[in-house]
């Protein structure tokens, strides 16, 4: 503890740093009964064990070790976190008991079958879960993975049953629910309602009708999104002319879109600033105060003196 800056009290400190250590066992922690996140990882260990008195314990990183069996684990009934990548790990065993597990990794481990993985659905609170680069390669992951009710991020890829489900994102999101993160990207709104309405069109009349149903729904969101923005721009337009009335000027009505204006909105902004340049044009020479359209501010604008105007033209006419 005292050349790791920790309490010298073993039980008053809540973390403990052992990675990259070269130890082979995980032992002499009886004492640190506090503990609440322990870094175990880079070392040298085969056996997970050691670990009877730490029942505070939440976070535990065991990666890049030589583990073969999930074990010793019976004591930590409030963990919340355990790493176990890059072991050598052949099936998910003795977790039943972690209720409170919320985070899995068990990347580049041994895992190969659907019964390797079954110990899954006895973690009800399991939320993220990476499997990456095992050796799975039956499609029938997918079905001990949906009655998972609380999984929200999963990472899959690496595993060769990747390849061997069709249309892989599409399926796994339309097995998996309540998914917000597969592999390499979130999972957004506009992705989930695509995929729900290719899984009804796939069920309903196979592969034809799923494509189809998709193109409709992609169809939908984008006439929604223009609807959306037409009606941000008006409501941004109305508020303008409000704001233009509350100063006492007189706001000019919004001209009728005409056939020719194709997506011009017919605002009074375009009708303003061609006015207020127009007028600007013919009153080049004068000095009264133009209105902004925009912020409804009177601006007076700027007349070039005689000097200026003079020797722009020597420099046009070279």
């Amino acid at each position: 503890c005292k050349d790791l800056s920790l309490y010298r009290t073993p039980y008053l400190n809540d973390k403990l740093y052992l990675h990259y250590k070269g130890f082979r066992r995980i032992e002499n922690l009886d004492e640190y009964t506090g503990l609440k996140v322990v870094w175990l990882e880079g070392n040298g260990l085969s056996k997970i064990e050691g670990l009877d008195h730490q029942a505070e314990l939440r976070t535990l990183y065991l990666q890049e070790n030589l583990i073969e069996r999930i074990e010793g684990l019976d004591a930590l009934a409030k963990l919340d976190t355990l790493n176990l990548s890059q072991n050598c790990i052949t099936r998910l065993e003795n977790l039943a008991h972690l209720e409170q597990l919320k985070t899995l990794m068990v990347a580049q481990n041994n895992l190969t079958s659907v019964e390797d993985i079954v110990e899954l659905r006895a973690l009800p609170n399991l939320s993220c879960l990476d499997l990456q680069k095992n050796r799975l390669d039956d499609p029938a992951v997918l079905d001990v993975l949906a009655e998972m009710p609380s999984l929200r991020v999963l990472y899959l890829q690496g595993n060769p049953v990747v390849k061997r489900i069709k249309n892989y994102r599409k399926t796994v999101l339309s097995r998996l629910r309540g998914l917000k993160y597969l592999d390499d990207r979130p999972v957004f709104d506009e992705e989930r309602l695509r995929v729900e309405a290719w899984a009804r069109g796939l069920a309903e009349g196979g592969m034809k009708a799923a494509q189809e149903a998709e193109r409709a729904e992609i169809a939908r969101q984008r006439e929604e999104k223009q609807a959306r923005e037409e009606a941000n721009f008006r409501a941004f337009e109305a508020m303008i002319r409000s704001a233009v009335e509350a100063r006492g000027e007189s706001a000019p009505a919004p001209a009728a879109a005409s056939d020719g204006d194709a997506g011009a909105g017919g605002s009074f902004y375009d009708d303003d600033v061609a006015g207020a340049g127009a007028g600007a044009a013919s009153a080049a020479g004068a000095t009264a105060a133009v209105t902004n359209p925009f912020s409804g501010e009177r601006v007076v604008p700027s007349v070039d003196s005689a000097v200026v105007a003079e020797a722009r033209e020597r420099r046009l006419a070279r």
